[in-house]
């Protein structure tokens, strides 16, 4: 028995570690403080929009339902546009439109694929 259990052991935790490199972690509404998506404009100023809580939960269906396409390198662009999120556990999360040729959002240390999400973002920063 004892030998089964130490068997099982290291491959629940391969298992567990492979499933979290696969994914992004969602974020539930009521973790969230606020969300604000903002926009480079022409000149180099930026435009925002505060979400409502009615916006914040289509942006988080929207970002839920996203596709992982891996871990975030810092390679790329500066973002036009994107989302920052404050969390109620006194953290910020960033969502922002990502130029490289892996996919279109980067969202904390993962990359992203979503674009509705990315289209929503767009639409609310110019408000």
């Amino acid at each position: 028995m004892k030998k089964i259990i130490s068997m099982l052991i290291p491959l629940i935790l391969l298992l567990s570690l492979s499933a979290c490199s696969s994914s992004f972690k969602h974020i539930e509404i009521d973790e969230v403080e606020s969300i604000t998506a903002w926009i480079l404009e022409d000149g180099g100023t930026h435009k925002s929009h505060e979400l409502t809580q009615e916006e914040i939960k289509t942006f988080l269906e929207l970002y839920n339902a996203s596709t992982y396409v891996g871990k975030a390198t810092g390679e790329g662009c500066t973002p036009q546009f994107g989302a920052a999120i404050e969390l109620k556990s006194n953290r910020s999360m960033y969502v922002n439109e990502f130029c490289g040729k892996i996919a279109d959002i980067e969202a904390g240390s993962s990359y992203i694929n979503n674009q509705e999400l990315l289209k929503f973002i767009q639409e609310y920063a110019q408000k």
